[in-house]
């Protein structure tokens, strides 16, 4: 009874978004069911600390627990909460940026969900699956596990919270996708989509994404200033909910944009930013992203080597995406002939120098130097 009252309370700390206290209390039934031998108890609160972990941004944390629970459910055959628990551990995959691990986790998941019938998970299997995909640069898949998860989705009613926040981010994702496309007719109105669910749901902090894919369009179509004014927004937004995240991200596009007006020192000092509020996360996808930006810097103010060297090392990184090793092909064109002409050997020698939190350490001590 104890342990089961600690349950709960963690439960109600976890709603409140009191982390810390949820921490203590899961803990504290965690000891209580081993004491009494409740494996099924542990489980569960092994899967509530892996909840909570990723909530805090420790995503090690979070599926080292995860997997504890998924073990057990394994071994009990439960089927349907086995799911569930492979969709999280997917779902961790994807921030990390073990693209390889998160297709595993998140197909298994999507056919027994198949095999047992329902909806429940389905939507945010496919979501990420289509990350996924995305990343990998197959992107016909990765609009096909959008679209799907909108119908799935869909299926649930529009009062399902979590549903319509799904349908949100597919539809954000196949506006980032258009965006990409060079259709930003269809990418603007995609996100506006999106930005209604988020505003009728008044889920306000959702909406950072739509507002930088305004901003992503208006780079496309050349209009720096105005591309400054969503991406500007959506920081603002990111502050007001302490989402580092989505600072980080509005960030890196700020920066971005800055280098589309040769806005040297600006544009520097952004992604400077935005590594900076990176590194507070387990995010190695978006901290590469940034990196790939500090390159193109480097390389507009006449640092070639540096640039190829970055830039180098960004593409050999296996969590980097499809979309972050295709910005070497908008590199100066003398930056890239330098690129071309490196060998394999020289290409591997600059990818193994060093980690990516050395890279990163480096880059932050020289701007404090």
């Amino acid at each position: 009874m104890i342990a089961q009252a600690y349950y709960w309370l963690t439960k109600i700390c976890v709603a409140r978004s009191e982390l810390e206290q949820a921490l203590h209390c899961a803990q504290d039934a965690l000891a209580i069911f081993r004491t009494v031998g409740d494996e099924r108890g542990v489980a569960n609160i092994h899967s509530m600390l892996g909840g909570i972990y990723a909530r805090t941004g420790d995503y090690a944390a979070s599926t080292q627990r995860y997997r504890v629970a998924l073990d057990y459910l394994r071994r009990q055959g439960d089927l349907s909460s086995l799911v569930t628990m492979l969709s999280a551990v997917g779902a961790n995959a994807v921030v990390v940026g073990d693209f390889t691990q998160a297709r595993a986790y998140l197909e298994e998941a999507h056919r027994l969900r198949e095999r047992l019938g329902g909806l429940v998970s389905l939507p945010g299997i496919r979501l990420n699956l289509g990350i996924v995909a995305q990343a990998e640069g197959r992107y016909d898949e990765a609009e096909r596990y959008w679209q799907a998860c909108i119908t799935a989705a869909r299926k649930l009613g529009p009062e399902h919270v979590a549903a319509a926040l799904q349908i949100g981010a597919s539809l954000n994702h196949l506006a980032d996708l258009r965006a990409i496309q060079g259709d930003f007719a269809e990418a603007e109105q995609l996100a506006g989509e999106a930005r209604a669910i988020y505003e009728r749901l008044g889920e306000r902090k959702h909406v950072g994404m739509s507002l930088n894919i305004y901003g992503l369009v208006r780079q496309g179509q050349g209009l720096p200033a105005a591309a400054q004014r969503y991406h500007q927004e959506a920081y603002d937004l990111a502050c007001e909910f302490d989402d580092i995240h989505g600072m980080a991200t509005a960030l890196n596009y700020l920066g971005q944009t800055a280098l589309l007006e040769k806005q040297h020192a600006t544009a520097r000092g952004r992604l400077i930013e935005a590594l900076v509020q990176a590194q507070k996360l387990s995010a190695p996808p978006l901290t590469l992203a940034i990196l790939a930006n500090l390159a193109h810097s480097s390389a507009q103010m006449g640092e070639v080597n540096a640039a190829v060297q970055l830039f180098t090392f960004v593409c050999a990184q296996p969590t980097a995406t499809h979309q972050t090793r295709s910005r070497a092909q908008t590199l100066p064109a003398h930056a890239t002939s330098e690129l071309a002409t490196r060998t394999l050997y020289e290409r591997e020698a600059v990818a193994t120098v060093a980690s990516l939190d050395d890279i990163v350490a480096q880059i932050l001590s020289a701007r404090q130097s």
